[in-house]
């Protein structure tokens, strides 16, 4: 049976016309603490943000490792999706900061940089209501200076509430463990379970979350997988019938992987207004 006959998706529109497409479909086989690596052709929605200057050098035959210090996905051919407080020093440091970064698709190794293709930006839109102390409002949108329709985006979760609850998937290129730098070459993977509301608030993070509507708790209870330092910005992700939908965004935790602390999720569909007013006459995709 074809698989368009399985799964409804939502019709693509661009400034030029009506195309249809699809999302959060990988290609390949199935920072995090304890996960373990996996292809990055499974998620190709997956933009690592990196230095400008780290990649222009990896570019002219470099083998330094690139530094890959938040996550992003791809929404549309032009736009990705990330967390407002990975910018944060960036546009502190003032000038033009935009220009000091890249968005890397299909990095399969940073340690010995190789990658499908690569983007500047042309503009980053941090949430206006972003609060650096409360982590409250914690997304960004990216616009790509490239289009990269060649990139399958993830699906963008429907108007209404959020799942909250069932398995979510995790995806970085985050330290493995609290407390250190060290960081995998690969692209990681873990299997955690989304909280809902009334469980996040039984734990360790309640007095974080309890003023911040906007979010979702996930994790596990014995603490043995979590997002972690270098995953912020990265996909919480559910999944229906083979097809990966955008449930949250990496945004702050207590540690890593601790037992009773859950990771904190910016929540998506809490903010498909905001991020779908700005897609200059472009449409995310949802699965159906």
């Amino acid at each position: 049976m074809l698989l368009s006959s399985l799964i409804s998706l939502a019709v693509l529109h661009i400034a030029c016309g009506q195309t249809t497409g699809r999302c959060g479909i990988g290609g390949g086989t199935s920072k995090i603490v304890g996960g373990h690596t996996v292809s990055v052709d499974q998620y190709p929605w997956f933009v690592a943000l990196v230095p400008a200057g780290e990649f222009s050098r990896a570019q002219s035959g470099s083998s330094s490792p690139l530094t890959v210090f938040c996550g992003s996905s791809l929404i549309t051919a032009r736009h990705a999706v990330s967390a407002a407080h990975c910018f944060a020093t960036f546009r502190a440091q003032g000038g033009n900061w935009k220009k000091r970064l890249v968005g890397v698709f299909g990095l399969s190794n940073r340690c010995t940089p190789t990658w499908k293709a690569a983007s500047t930006f042309s503009n980053v839109i941090i949430h206006p209501q972003y609060n650096g102390n409360t982590v409250k409002n914690d997304i960004s949108l990216i616009y790509l200076a490239k289009d990269m329709s060649a990139f399958t985006p993830v699906c963008f979760p429907p108007a209404g509430p959020t799942r909250n609850s069932g398995e979510v998937t995790i995806i970085g290129y985050g330290t493995t463990k609290e407390n250190t730098n060290k960081s995998p070459c690969s692209m990681m993977e873990a299997t955690v379970m989304e909280y809902t509301r009334k469980e996040c608030l039984g734990t360790s993070v309640a007095s974080q979350i309890r003023n911040l509507p906007g979010v979702v708790c996930a994790g596990l209870k014995n603490g043995s997988a979590d997002s972690c330092q270098g995953d912020s910005g990265g996909p919480l992700m559910y999944q229906t019938r083979g097809v990966f939908t955008l449930e949250g965004i990496v945004s702050f935790g207590n540690g890593c992987a601790r037992r009773n602390n859950p990771g904190v999720y910016t929540m998506v569909s809490y903010y498909r207004n905001w991020v779908t007013s700005r897609l200059n006459n472009m449409r995310v995709i949802t699965a159906g």
